[in-house]
């Protein structure tokens, strides 16, 4: 390659990595800063209607596709992923001249095609940078942006893509450019050399990557997926390193943005590292599992050695060493946390009788850590999470505990965490009027989160620079199966709706059980607002939305019933009232 083709190349990749990272930056902006100042703007509300909040068509969002093909990203997404494609096709065929004659290449056949290939090399070694950057966990850009880590994913899938398209593309011209040089033969020569050989593993494992990545296997088996993935990646990095390496030595500056690369994945990592031990250095958080009569849903109180500052709709990745794999860690979002005055009876959460009796059965459990729980067990700093045992950690989880014959299970655990919950992403909330929270079934475990913070804020706050200074209502709209999880979280985990709030603010509960009436000993309590049957989604919207007041909708649920809750936030948005959508949501 000639150093005027060299030049043009790395500005072509600088520019593609500057164009995402810039509109990440453009959308952090305009979310934290103009978005809810002009909320009630004609113009934003179009905004809002035809491109920011719906999905990309048909209002499928979170529901999978067809024979699980995946999921479409919301419009804008949809559309900024377009652009960011397209200006890889661009920058892959354009601007590549003929120079004659020519001491490099035979004809300008060969001259072209080893343009093509080279500078789709050097821009999959780009992407590759983006697609590491995106899958992190600690990616300052979802600060910034206020986009959750579903959509950050959604960026990281599509730029693995187009980098190992690119790397296809790469290699399969360079191959043919071998057969039209000295056919068989003279390809034989070349692919017999350690860099082709590392340029083959690089390519071939970054296409296994990718279709190991489709959502069936992710969805069926996702801690088979996930070290397949890491270990792919790490393969990928490194077969790309040694085909320039060996090739290039450290000529033409191929090796700068595999540096990147390496430099994005070891920040992530080391920040892991370093949120394990802040979370953990005065030692592991001792935390109590019950399990919720008459379902598969487990209650985790955790009693940290130090006290989190906990924001709404902020998760903790969990470790639990106690099962066989420390490794193993999923995210858990913090539903309540502080002290027990912010629900009706936290304290029911973790007896101490409990305790005691857990300690007997469980022998792995040492009794200095059961009497430090029953100490702990009025801890202001404890947290609740909710998680419904599936398979896999939280299943293990759950079989433990049985075996245990105890109504509770002490044990240690790791964390790593707070994540998410950023201000840029809950900035909606600081004007609006109304919050209205939609949950289905343990998705509401995000939704008790928002609904503690507007009551500490109502309790004790100033109204003024607080998250939700402005609302003075909020509605908790909540479907779930079983009556018995509805039964037990109104009455252990929400606050009195009645006795709750002070300042002129005002909250109501409306819940409907979509199962049959099972053999809990209890149902709600008298007075409860419960229906039977399926949420009547765009009625409860609108029965919030009104010209003039800014409504922020907060959905947790699955993935069909958040996009009914989108496509009703369009509706109201279509007739002129100024209604938001903030979607709490973990996608495969």
């Amino acid at each position: 390659m000639n150093a005027t083709g060299n030049t043009l190349t790395v500005i072509l990749r600088l520019i593609t990595m500057l164009f995402v990272i810039g509109i990440c930056l453009i959308a952090g902006t305009w979310k934290s800063h103009f978005a809810h100042k002009i909320a009630l703007n004609s113009l934003s509300l179009k905004l809002n209607q035809h491109l920011l909040v719906p999905a990309t068509f048909n209002g499928r969002h979170l529901s999978p596709l067809p024979y699980r093909l995946g999921y479409l990203p919301k419009r804008a997404l949809s559309l900024f992923i377009t652009a960011y494609v397209s200006l890889n096709i661009i920058f892959s065929a354009v601007s590549f001249h003929h120079v004659s004659p020519n001491a490099w290449y035979a004809d300008r056949r060969h001259e072209i095609a080893a343009y093509v290939s080279n500078r789709t090399g050097v821009l999959s070694f780009a992407n590759l940078a983006l697609a590491i950057l995106f899958s992190g966990r600690n990616n300052l850009l979802m600060a910034i942006t206020g986009w959750n880590q579903s959509t950050m994913l959604a960026i990281h899938r599509w730029a693995s893509r187009v980098a190992t398209v690119q790397a296809v593309v790469h290699s399969i011209i360079y191959t043919v450019t071998y057969f039209w040089t000295g056919g068989s033969t003279a390809y034989a020569a070349e692919a017999a050399k350690p860099y082709y050989w590392w340029g083959i593993i690089a390519t071939v494992v970054l296409c296994l990557a990718v279709a190991f990545a489709v959502l069936p296997i992710r969805m069926r088996s996702y801690e088979i997926f996930l070290i397949t993935h890491i270990a792919f990646a790490i393969l990928a990095l490194m077969g790309c390193w040694y085909h320039v390496h060996l090739r290039f030595g450290s000529k033409w500056g191929y090796k700068v943005w595999l540096y990147v690369a390496f430099a994005f994945w070891g920040f992530d990592r080391l920040m892991r590292f370093f949120r394990l031990m802040f979370y953990n250095y005065f030692g592991s958080p001792i935390a109590v599992v019950k399990q919720i009569p008459h379902t598969d849903i487990l209650e985790m109180t955790i009693f940290p050695k130090k006290a989190w500052n906990v924001r709404p709709g902020q998760h903790s990745f969990v470790y639990i060493p106690l099962l066989g794999k420390p490794w193993e860690n999923h995210p858990f979002t913090i539903a309540t946390w502080g002290t027990p005055e912010s629900s009706r009876n936290t304290q029911t959460t973790s007896p101490a009788s409990d305790h005691k009796e857990a300690q007997v059965h469980d022998t792995e459990i040492d009794s200095s850590s059961a009497s430090q729980i029953s100490h702990e067990a009025r801890h202001p700093d404890q947290m609740v999470c909710l998680m419904r045992a599936r398979k896999g950690m939280t299943a293990a989880l759950l079989e433990k505990l049985k075996k245990s014959r105890a109504s509770s299970l002490p044990i240690s655990i790791m964390t790593e965490g707070l994540y998410g919950g950023h201000r840029t992403a809950l900035s909606p909330l600081k004007t609006a009027d109304t919050i209205m929270c939609i949950a289905g079934g343990i998705g509401i475990t995000s939704s008790m989160s928002f609904l503690q913070q507007y009551v500490n804020e109502s309790r004790s706050l100033p109204a003024s620079g607080t998250l939700m200074g402005c609302a003075t209502n909020f509605v908790l709209a909540w479907s779930a199966r079983e009556e018995a999880l509805l039964h037990h979280v109104s009455s252990s985990l929400l606050p009195d709706a009645t006795t709750a709030l002070a300042q002129n603010r005002h909250l109501e509960y409306r819940f409907w059980c979509t199962g049959e009436n099972g053999s809990q000993d209890k149902g709600l309590e008298q007075g409860s607002n419960l229906q039977r049957g399926r949420m009547n989604i765009e009625h409860v919207v609108r029965s919030v939305a009104e010209k003039g007041r800014r409504v922020v909708v907060i959905v947790c649920a699955p993935g069909g019933m958040s996009d009914e809750v989108r496509e009703a936030v369009v509706g109201c948005l279509r007739d002129g009232m100024p209604v938001d959508i903030i979607e709490e949501a973990f996608a495969w």
